[in-house]
């Protein structure tokens, strides 16, 4: 018995040894059908819903044997596409051109296609979306599709909002119609250079446009026509313009900001740069591709004889020297306080004129031209109000404008804010400033205008008590100011009051003169240094803490200098107090102009620096 059941054991696992081995004999080298992936939109509008905005897709597509490693999607309008229907009834038939692949699990707006059909706009249009996935054996899903229904209302109230230039029109009941009226044949005369001073901005709009559908995202497209030429001189397809960061593609010049900042212009038949009449457009472009009106602005280029920041002119001026062209700004006057000075305007005027007339005489400048300062003289308005009857073309034709007011007495006085944005505009394209006077900036000095062009163009501490305390609002007939000490005593004279003139109630003494703290040095920023110090009668009072600070200060930036004297010149002495055999006001005025047209860099063999 024993006997018999090892045997029947024995038997047994033979048997079941030898199926085993004959099974898997079978099945050696066999492999199993690759299973393609299946498509499923995890994020869409509902099959049949209808939509106002273009849709963002996301999908994924389980793959039981692998995964997926590219999706391709398809988009119809039934209005452009005369295969609409097939295609809805059998996706298989849809040529593989009309696929986009992608990689990602989802696809960004998809910019549904463009309905030309004017009679459908805010109309229902219907698409079909159509997705498929492919598996990393190249084996493709099933496509899924679904259709919706797209309604769409073009963009709207295409606005340019910011202009670089001015606009005044309600102007009536101030009683300013004559200047609104002046103002109106200028207010778009501005610059636009090359590359050629670190200050330069270039010329800025900023406009926006409402879309009824509240889209997805909203394009625009802007260029500028040369009213000469009709050709366009500039547009958003410039390379310099595309905004490749925001993952859209930009390659048709559609861009998603709503601003720019133009940096030169020209076109074939007209170079860049000289200047002319242009048209400014720019127009909106939904998600749908649906563009509105266009809107426009009126722009006139005029561009500055001399660049004073282009490398060929610096080369000039190291070589040759550089013929120097001055506005001279006659201030004195314009305000409507006490104006202790109003007397004496046409004796003030007298003494700029020959003094520029006899630098003119001896090649120290090239030539000159006499302007009035904005008349201030408007009763109870602000000073912002002032308008300045100098074009752009009248800057740009000068290489220096020199700013003089002896008076400088009233609150509406002074540089006003319209006045500074202009002036602001003329010194970062390299223009020069040289100011002259007391309290040209007027006491007003809370307003942000005022921060802005102080700091910044200059030199002057901005901020707190140390700009305010800079033009402190003084009593008029308290005398204090007895001279300017010379921190550079090689290239100024020390100044004092010209005892022949009169200065006020105390003979030697100047009342109404602040003082100046300049810009804290920094290292690769613009430079400011005090050139001449206060000197104060020690019986001024609370004014004796006016003793050392500065009274007239140089401003050096990469692109422009300037330089501004709290004192007027006018009534300091010109006489030859140290012997060198020039008077001490036309020495200060002379190292001023060296001063302010010494190029923003000087190259030393392959160096550069900037100052």
């Amino acid at each position: 018995m024993r006997k018999y059941n090892i045997a029947v054991v024995l038997t047994l696992f033979i048997v079941t040894l030898v199926l085993l081995i004959n099974c898997s004999m079978d099945y050696v080298g066999e492999e199993k059908p690759n299973q393609p992936p299946f498509i499923i939109l995890a994020n869409s509008p509902p099959d049949s819903a209808t939509v106002a905005q273009a849709p963002i897709f996301w999908w994924y597509a389980p793959d039981v044997d692998g995964y997926a490693t590219l999706y391709k999607w398809a988009d119809f309008s039934i209005n452009l596409e005369p295969n609409f229907r097939q295609y809805e009834n059998n996706p298989n038939l849809i040529p593989d051109s009309c696929w986009v692949t992608v990689e990602s699990t989802y696809a960004d707006t998809i910019f549904l296609s463009h309905d030309t059909v004017d009679f459908n706009m805010g109309r229902a249009t219907e698409h079909l979306f159509c997705i498929k996935a492919i598996d990393d054996d190249t084996a493709e899903s099933e496509i899924t599709c679904i259709t919706i229904y797209r309604t769409n209302i073009p963009p709207v109230n295409m606005e340019i909002l910011a202009f670089p230039f001015e606009r005044y029109s309600d102007w009536d009941e101030a009683g300013l119609l004559e200047e609104a009226m002046w103002d109106s044949m200028n207010y778009d005369t501005l610059w636009s250079l090359k590359y050629t001073t670190y200050s330069w901005q270039g010329i800025n709009f900023v406009w926006d446009a409402e879309d009824p559908d509240d889209p997805v995202i909203m394009e625009f497209y802007w260029y500028i026509i040369d009213q000469e030429t009709g050709e366009i001189a500039q547009c958003s397809e410039d390379s310099r313009y595309h905004d490749f960061d925001d993952g859209i593609d930009t390659l048709d010049g559609w861009i998603t900001s709503s601003s720019v900042t133009i940096t030169g212009l020209g076109s074939e038949r007209r170079p860049a740069d000289i200047g002319g009449s242009y048209i400014f457009y720019v127009k909106a472009r939904d998600d749908a591709f649906y563009e509105s009106d266009p809107d426009s602005a009126p722009l006139t280029i005029v561009t500055p004889e001399i660049d004073l920041s282009d490398s060929l002119v610096v080369e000039e001026w190291v070589n040759e020297g550089i013929d120097l062209k001055i506005l001279l700004v006659d201030a004195t006057g314009t305000g409507v306080g006490p104006g202790i000075w109003e007397p004496y305007e046409s004796e003030v005027h007298e003494f700029y004129e020959n003094m520029f007339a006899q630098f003119k005489n001896d090649n120290v400048i090239f030539d000159y031209n006499t302007v009035d300062a904005p008349n201030t003289n408007f009763p109870g308005q602000a000073p912002s109000w002032s308008s300045w009857r100098i074009s752009m073309a009248d800057l740009a034709s000068n290489n220096i404008v020199y700013w003089y007011d002896v008076n400088a007495t009233d609150r509406y006085a002074g540089i006003t804010p319209r006045v500074a944005e202009r002036l602001g505009r003329y010194v970062e394209i390299g223009g020069r400033l040289i100011i002259d006077g007391r309290k040209c900036l007027g006491p007003a000095v809370a307003d942000n205008d005022y921060y802005s062009f102080a700091y910044q163009y200059l030199g002057l501490c901005a901020g707190g008590l140390c700009f305010s305390g800079s033009y402190a609002w003084a009593n008029w007939n308290e005398e204090y100011f007895k001279g300017a000490i010379s921190r550079f005593p090689l290239e100024y004279p020390d100044l004092y009051p010209d005892p022949d003139k009169d200065l006020g109630t105390v003979p030697g003494l100047v009342p109404g003169v602040g003082r100046l703290f300049p810009r804290q040095p920094a290292y690769g920023m613009p430079c400011a240094r005090i050139i001449y110090t206060f000197d104060c009668d020690t019986g001024a009072g609370v004014y004796e803490a006016y003793q050392g600070d500065g009274v007239a200060i140089e401003f050096i930036t990469p692109s422009f200098r300037t330089v501004y004297f709290e004192v007027p010149l006018y009534l300091m002495e010109n006489e030859d107090n140290d012997a060198d055999g020039t008077p001490d006001v036309e020495q200060t005025m002379k190292q001023a102009f060296k001063f302010i047209q010494t190029p923003p860099y000087v190259e030393e063999e392959e160096d550069q620096t900037r100052f």
